[in-house]
């Protein structure tokens, strides 16, 4: 425990500190400190006496170090009650403060320091103003990622049912140099209940933060001591459609009337496929664009229709300029070509009777912002923000439904196009230049291909190696 001054004034009274000496001091007026004569700054504080308790209670007294920090007033520190420990005892954690205070150690200033230091969450909001901005090369959708992974399960803000039993603790106000090791550890084991890959972001985001805090000389270590190996595996999807299966998807969600060359609006009515989500599935296959980032947002002005080019102003690799292929720019032309039709609903038998078909435009014959995007958003205005499709997993679920095939997630499709332009090209930077990829290092998992082709040849040399054995000749002996 440490004791600032007090304003009033105190007596102050100096003598040997005995323990005889000590049973004799008495309580007066006011709060005395009797200093002892041999051992610089160790006193003897005797509480203000009540007037119902005994004047020698030798609980009212205790042991005390006086001394002056560097560039601050005189502290006294608090070495322990005169009734549990003896003259030698507070001498013994005299000289250990003093060996701390020699070592750049002081309790008072460490105290000071504390008061000044960020919590987590002061630390994580002085690095969001600093750091967490697209000027230092973080981009929109990064950005809302980790804030919204902190606001989780950082500052566990969340209206989502069933979360709050991973909640545990909190340690959003802790002093950051007072966060322990075990304490991030039991944090992400909590989170990892919910999720391995959630609980994954939260460390590497975790890390981000506290890097900076060193960088700044606001921590001297870090407290995140997880071990890789202990840490949740994330397996990567390895699966990719078949050249039939991917062509048989192609058929199925993107169906043009050979007459009018326009989108068939009664093949999607038939199979019960909503005709913009099926679509921008169509462009995601065709294209191997990214989905979200590079798929569902496209809007008119990012085409150059003479030399059939798609620019992006800001992918998740910068800024890039993309060839579309021919069935692709297809898609887009047919989407531009029927969007002033209407639809015809055919009418439902109801009570014996069918009711009248039902006419709508299409979802392109819209007035408002969602008329220069391709892949426009039924929603928007109403559930959504945003004026494009983001989410087409119902609309992808019943097409791998409708096709036979066992469930992958739609990026897998653009896993497939890279697979399949590797295999037939064997140019890595061919699949580097369609993914969009910043290092091609990234892009070697392609070759996996080529794996199947050195199995394919190992094969041909084992058939090769029966062939010639069974040519041997065996001679009579």
């Amino acid at each position: 425990m440490i004791e600032d001054n007090k304003t009033q004034k105190r007596k102050i009274e100096r003598v040997y500190l005995t323990e005889a000496n000590i049973n004799k001091l008495k309580g007066l007026d006011k709060e005395t400190k009797y200093f002892d004569t041999k051992r610089a700054g160790l006193f003897v504080r005797v509480a203000i006496q009540k007037l119902d308790k005994d004047l020698n209670d030798i609980s009212n007294k205790s042991w005390g170090y006086a001394y002056r920090p560097k560039g601050m007033k005189p502290r006294s520190i608090f070495l322990g009650n005169c009734k549990t420990i003896s003259r030698a005892a507070a001498v013994h954690r005299l000289k250990q403060l003093e060996s701390s205070i020699y070592n750049d150690e002081d309790p008072i200033l460490e105290r000071e320091r504390r008061k000044k230091e960020f919590t987590l969450d002061e630390l994580i909001q002085f690095w969001y103003a600093n750091k967490l901005n697209v000027n230092n090369g973080y981009k929109p959708k990064t950005i809302a990622s980790i804030k919204n992974t902190f606001k989780v399960w950082i500052y566990q803000e969340t209206h989502k049912p069933g979360f709050g039993s991973y909640f545990t603790y909190s340690i959003k106000g802790k002093k950051i140099s007072s966060i322990t090791a075990d304490e991030i550890k039991n944090m992400y084991d909590a989170v990892r209940k919910k999720s391995g890959y959630v609980a994954n972001r939260l460390i590497s985001y975790l890390k981000i933060v506290f890097n900076y805090a060193i960088e700044n000389e606001i921590l001297e270590k870090t407290p995140i001591k997880i071990k890789k190996k202990s840490m949740f595996v994330e397996l990567e999807a390895n699966k990719i459609l078949t050249e039939e299966e991917r062509q048989n998807i192609l058929n199925l969600v993107f169906v043009k009337d050979k007459r009018s060359n326009t989108i068939n609006f009664s093949h999607y009515i038939k199979n019960k496929l909503d005709v913009v989500m099926a679509l921008a599935i169509a462009w995601v296959i065709l294209t191997g664009r990214r989905s979200r980032t590079e798929g569902f947002s496209i809007t008119k002005d990012m085409i150059n229709w003479e030399y059939k080019t798609l620019y992006l102003k800001d992918s998740k690799t910068g800024e890039k300029t993309y060839k579309i292929p021919e069935m692709a720019f297809d898609l887009l032309k047919t989407i531009a070509r029927s969007r002033n039709l209407t639809i015809t609903y055919p009418g439902k038998k109801y009570k014996s009777k069918i009711t009248a078909d039902r006419i709508t435009p299409t979802p392109w014959a819209v007035v408002d912002e969602r008329s220069n995007y391709f892949f426009p958003s039924k929603f928007y205005g109403k559930s959504s923000k945003t004026p494009h499709v983001t989410e087409v997993k119902s609309t992808w679920k019943r097409v791998l439904k409708l096709c036979r095939i066992k469930y992958l997630p739609l990026k897998q499709a653009r896993h497939t196009m890279a697979t399949l332009v590797y295999k037939k090209s064997k140019n890595l930077k061919a699949v580097q230049e369609l993914l969009g990829h910043s290092k091609i290092t990234t892009s070697m998992r392609y070759t996996k291909a080529l794996s199947d082709d050195v199995n394919a040849a190992i094969n041909s040399v084992d058939v090769d190696n029966q062939t010639q054995q069974a040519e041997i000749l065996v001679f009579k002996k």
